[in-house]
């Protein structure tokens, strides 16, 4: 049984599982982290099979283990990270923000505000124009109205700031937030996370950005 663990073990680092900061970890480890498991389970209870001549209904035993290894090591590795998640997206502490849209863009900024700003920053809720997003949460984070009940929310939740992704808008709707956020009295600010150029005298990108 020792053994079996140490093929594991084995494995599992040929599959690259303690490579990886797993407080960044998405599909792509998932997915590692289940091959690896499988795997695993089918080389220890191949090698047990034909070693003590196990029986079909014992190697059903291995399956359950694959099962049981996947969720056991995913779920610890996975929970701290929603643990954190968690305790920075109602910690209620900081600048609080409302981001205007709910769309890809949007998820992406409370990503960053969460780990790059920490605590100096604490999102209250989105803001879209559509009102079937209404009341919907992504990323912990509730859809709270449209645009035209701005003012109201900043009142109601002390907002200090207004963030808007520029990729996912136009201009003029850029615009309209601005003039609902003056307003209102709070700041505006725009998020970007998109690929530039490099100004006049900075070293090349070696990615070939255009």
């Amino acid at each position: 049984m020792i053994l079996s663990i140490w093929y594991k073990l084995l494995i599992f680092h040929a599959f690259g599982l303690y490579d990886g900061i797993w407080r960044h970890a998405g599909t792509p480890e998932i997915a590692r982290l289940a091959g690896a498991s499988i795997v695993a389970s089918l080389v220890v209870g191949t090698g047990l099979s034909v070693v003590a001549e196990l029986q079909a209904e014992a190697i059903s035993v291995f399956i359950l283990d694959g099962l049981v290894t996947t969720i056991g090591i995913g779920g610890s590795r996975f929970a701290f990270r929603a643990l954190r998640q968690y305790v920075v997206s109602h910690q209620g502490k900081g600048r609080k923000v409302l981001l205007y849209g709910s769309g890809a863009s949007s998820i992406l900024a409370v990503r960053y505000l969460r780990q790059r700003s920490g605590p100096d920053r604490t999102v209250v809720g989105m803001l879209d124009d559509d009102p079937s997003r209404h009341g919907h949460r992504l990323q912990g984070t509730e859809v709270l109205g449209s645009l035209s009940d701005l003012p109201r929310l900043c009142s109601a939740h002390d907002v200090k700031e207004v963030i808007v992704p520029v990729s996912a808008v136009s201009k003029e709707t850029r615009r309209r937030v601005l003039g609902q956020s003056r307003a209102a009295g709070v700041e505006c600010k725009y998020f970007s996370a998109e690929l530039q150029a490099p100004t006049e005298g900075e070293p090349k990108s070696t990615f070939g950005c255009p």
